[in-house]
């Protein structure tokens, strides 16, 4: 049912409220003016109290028994087939194969004809009424008139009735008694002295747009005739005798109407008009009848509250609404869907915990008893509702920011779009809530929500707001990443050779890869995808490699020895002494999780204040001896590894190391390592010659980018190969105090990187570049064998690039207030810049402008001599880079 629906239902029920009222209390009322007033503002409120949204919560519902259910949790079909390069389905997928494949008859939707039937009579009618607007003006326009104190006469021939529209009366202009024109001029100068016009207007666009409301009809009727006895009793009270007025009345009965919005001295209602001027006038004891206004009005809003209280999405967008994080960063029509999407979610949760409270307990969801088999048995209760979820995101514009629908063989399944709104409310969350930044440095490298930052330690759930309607938008978003589980679908064709080496549950990992790989091949330890890209693992996860690494603290000693390693499972043997208490030893299998494709997460030393990239193994099974390796490598090509688990504790365990007596030679020698700060902002630049392959060295480059000592972005480049003139990162020059600016050379593809104030890193298309004179852009042509042009908004945060002309830039000038580039091309001889070096080539006669809005270059008539006038800019960021 739609918001509009919903709304003129309530107002209808609202008028069937007032016209009882009216009814049982005024409808024989002789003090017409207080009824005039009820019938006018007990309507109008019955038409505006619906669009409230307060509400109250009425107990009609009395609580169910919920019917407890064994659910048993799905096994992984580990069958892989290599010849046909097909990966057979879990019963999950097999079920949302089911539903997506089975036929489904579409149902005739009344909804959308009733809506069209009404908008149709609605534009007929309202069309109707403008063309009465009309005739009245033309009739004004085409009559005589004649001004008097405080209305204007209008005389025609076609007015057959005298009638009155706000300070005009229209009559006919046949020639009337003297008697009965004094009459009718005083009835009307009623109508025009209270403004009854205003009443009609009101009341003919609420029929309009309530045309089939017959209760909205009713009370105009009512209103009119008021109006009527109203204009009667004025008339009356200047001398008119009652039974000279009746007359008159009955004299006029046969004259015809002319316009349904007008105040006619003659209307269809003679008989009660007669009767109600013989009728005896004022009742002293009904003078306070009016107040009955009063219960009309608080019934009326009991009636809305509680309709609203019936209604759980109305309430939970109001509640959303409010929410200072939720208003910030979602829109309107976002806030509707996530409403939706929270209440099919709520029933689920409620079948789950065997209850049917209005709001279930969102805590209990997070700590799930601490262990994986709770946490798998709630997603499984959960009995999440697949088909209603996709439909609501397939239907619902407020979700394009946050999912995205994906298609598999004719499985469909929901996604976030990791880079869209789900990420801003993270933000926004870890700005007022510091627990919220691990789940956001998660989310933003994994592409999805995980348990690790709070499964097997002891949750303080206040830090995660659970009482606020952020906290639990929060859990919603979690549930929906993790019963992915359910909806999710491999997106392409996994092709594996050698099979045995990897374990079930890497194999399953690739369910998560985004919908833009289309296929991906995995031979040992390379990834190949859609037959272009080709990843490696990292060279110290190797089979049969192993290592010994120890750490320690001040109160506990920590050993690791790698006993086998089949490039997704690790095979491993753990010792550790704490503080005045014998050595404990145990032997476990981890497995590589699946986040090892999205990007590896930052593990930061605090002994020695530095971070390293790590790969995460997970050893789930038995669940109380549950351990977490984190394995990566520092910048000296050491091995770290950082482990949690509930013997070690979470915050406490030292990160262990390999013994290495070659990690200064080798940093030396193979590392390049810069950092700069501004103010709370520090960026670590890395460039490392990698030498693993028999060609030319490749360079690596890593930028870490921290803010108040806390990471806050990354931007790695695994592979620059040494082509063009120079390759590597380049953060030599620093033009301005409060960014970094930086350039990457070499792998065809040059780019600008920019550091903001708030640690973000921005990455654009460049090379070389150079400050405008206000100190607002960044201007950088491409380093690559592309022409374009970057620039760089430094008030606003944002990136212009734009391909341009093939033209390929020789010198940049600034020439009254605006900035030119020269073209290098083949020119004569003798202007040639150096014959023996670049041949026929130099600076040419094509000078172009740029133009900082759109970031083209514009071709202008200028010559070379005339920009050569003006100041050579010097671009900065030319010297020899990290790798070379």
């Amino acid at each position: 049912m739609t918001t509009l629906t919903h709304y003129l239902l309530i107002a209808t029920f609202s008028t069937v409220i007032i016209y009882i009222f009216y009814l049982l209390f005024f409808r024989r009322e002789t003090n017409f003016k207080h009824r005039r007033f009820f019938l006018l503002f007990a309507t109008l409120a019955a038409i505006v109290l619906p669009t409230g949204s307060y509400y109250v919560i009425v107990p009609l519902f009395q609580h169910q028994q919920v019917e407890a259910v064994n659910f048993a949790t799905p096994t992984i079909n580990e069958t892989i087939t290599t010849s046909n390069s097909t990966v057979s389905s879990t019963p999950i997928e097999q079920d949302i194969a089911s539903l997506s494949s089975a036929p489904m008859e579409t149902p005739i939707d009344w909804f959308s004809i009733l809506s069209y039937v009404y908008w149709i009579v609605t534009a007929i009618l309202l069309i109707r009424l403008v063309i009465q607007l009309g005739y009245i003006l033309w009739w004004y326009n085409n009559s005589q008139k004649v001004k008097q104190s405080f209305f204007t006469l209008l005389f025609h021939s076609r007015f057959s009735s005298p009638f009155s529209f706000f300070r005009w009366i229209f009559m006919s202009n046949k020639k009337l008694p003297s008697n009965d024109f004094e009459k009718i001029i005083a009835h009307e100068a009623v109508h025009v002295k209270q403004k009854h016009s205003i009443d009609t207007i009101v009341f003919e666009f609420l029929c309009t747009f309530m045309w089939f409301n017959p209760f909205i009809w009713m009370l105009r009727h009512a209103l009119y005739l008021t109006h009527e006895f109203l204009a009667d009793e004025g008339a009356i009270e200047t001398g008119i005798k009652s039974s000279h007025y009746q007359a008159l009345l009955l004299n006029q009965a046969a004259e015809i109407e002319l316009i349904g919005i007008t105040s006619h001295f003659n209307k269809s209602m003679i008989t009660k008009r007669i009767k109600m001027i013989s009728q005896s006038k004022l009742v002293p004891k009904n003078r306070y009848k009016i107040l009955f206004l009063i219960p009309a009005a608080l019934l009326l809003y009991l009636f809305v509250a509680g309709i609203n209280g019936l209604d759980r999405k109305k309430i939970l967008i109001q509640k959303m609404s409010n929410d200072p994080i939720i208003n910030k960063i979602f829109t309107t029509e976002e806030i509707d869907g996530l409403a939706q999407y929270r209440i099919l979610f709520e029933k689920s949760v409620n079948n789950a915990l065997g209850t049917n409270s209005v709001n279930p307990d969102y805590g209990q969801l997070l700590i799930l008893d601490n262990n994986q088999s709770s946490y798998d048995g709630m997603i499984e209760k959960l009995q999440f509702p697949r088909k209603k979820v996709l439909q609501l995101v397939a239907t619902h514009k407020g979700f394009e920011n946050i999912f995205y629908i994906s298609d598999f063989h004719g499985i469909k399944g929901i996604q976030f779009i990791s880079k869209g709104t789900t990420l801003a409310f993270l933000n926004e969350m870890r700005k007022v809530y510091p627990t919220y930044n691990n789940v956001y440095q998660i989310f933003k490298f994994a592409g999805g929500f995980t348990f690790n930052s709070w499964h097997n330690r002891k949750l303080n759930l206040d830090d995660y707001a659970l009482d606020s309607e952020a906290g639990k938008l929060f859990v919603n978003l979690l549930f929906a990443y993790h019963c992915n589980k359910v909806i999710k679908s491999i997106k392409g064709r996994l092709v594996v050779k050698e099979r045995k080496m990897y374990s079930a549950r890497f194999l399953h990992s690739f369910q998560i890869l985004p919908k833009e790989f289309k296929k991906f091949e995995l031979n040992k330890n390379l990834l190949r995808v859609n037959d272009t890209q080709e990843y490696q693992l990292p060279a110290f996860i190797q089979l049969n490699k192993w290592y010994q690494l120890q750490g320690k603290s001040d109160s506990l000693w920590v050993s690791l020895k790698i006993l086998k390693d089949t490039y997704s499972s690790i095979y491993y043997n753990l010792s550790y002494q704490k503080l005045n208490q014998p050595i404990e030893s145990k032997t476990g299998k981890a497995e590589l999780s699946a986040n090892f494709f999205f990007g590896k997460e930052f593990v930061k030393d605090n002994r020695t204040n530095d971070v390293f990239e790590a790969f995460q193994f997970t050893n789930r099974l038995p669940a109380s001896n549950h351990t977490l390796l984190k394995i990566g490598q520092d910048n000296t090509g050491g091995i770290r590894i950082e482990i949690t688990n509930r013997e070690l504790g979470y915050k406490n365990a030292p990160i262990l190391r390999t013994k290495k007596e070659s990690w200064w030679k080798d940093y030396k020698k193979h590392y390049n390592v810069k950092t700069i700060s501004t103010g709370s902002v520090k960026v670590k630049i890395t460039n490392r010659k990698n030498n693993q392959f028999k060609k030319e060295a490749i360079c690596q480059g890593k930028i870490l980018s921290f803010k108040n000592d806390a990471l806050v972005d990354s931007l790695n480049f695994q592979t620059i190969e040494p082509v063009g003139d120079r390759y590597g990162l380049n953060f030599n020059s620093q033009p301005l105090p409060n960014v970094i600016i930086g350039s990457k050379f070499g792998d065809y593809d040059g780019r600008t990187i920019i550091i903001d104030e708030s640690g973000s890193i921005h990455n654009m298309a460049g090379g070389f570049f150079f400050i405008t004179k206000n100190q607002r852009y960044i201007i950088s042509p491409w380093h690559s064998d592309l022409s374009g042009i970057s620039i760089f908004d430094l008030k606003e945060n944002t990136i212009i690039e734009k391909r341009t002309k093939p033209i390929r830039p020789a010198k940049w000038y600034y020439f009254k207030n605006n900035y030119y580039v020269s073209h290098w091309g083949k020119v004569p001889k003798e202007k040639a810049k150096d014959p023996q070096r670049y041949g026929n080539y130099g600076e040419t006669d094509k000078i172009y402008r740029v133009n900082l809005e759109n970031g083209q270059l514009e071709t202008t008539s200028l010559h070379l001599a005339n920009v050569q006038k003006g100041e050579t800019i010097q671009l900065l960021n030319m010297e020899d880079c990290g790798c070379k």
